[in-house]
């Protein structure tokens, strides 16, 4: 799901920015989803192939790519992090 609304984030950055983008790349950290992405010969539950089927519409599997997950900054929201593991920029 999480790569799906990438997807659909993407497409809607791009219809509504007047900017020039020649090229997206997108992450996960979820080796089964890129898996998943970049597999188009296994058959998939309904509900996961309507979703791969969006994300394939409209990118290709060479723009994803993995990131370990203790490298996934998007992470840090759901861990139980301190307040002393964010590094303010300015103090």
């Amino acid at each position: 799901m999480a790569s799906l609304m990438a997807v659909r984030t993407s497409n809607l950055m791009k219809a509504e920015l007047d900017l020039a983008i020649d090229h997206v790349v997108f992450w996960t950290d979820s080796l089964k989803v890129l898996q998943c992405i970049k597999n188009e010969t296994r058959r998939f539950h309904r509900f996961v192939a309507t979703r791969l089927d969006e994300i394939h519409e409209h990118t290709t599997p060479d723009q994803w790519h993995h990131v370990p997950g203790i490298l996934n900054p998007a992470d840090d929201g759901s861990r139980a992090l301190l307040i002393e593991a964010f590094e303010p920029e300015c103090q």
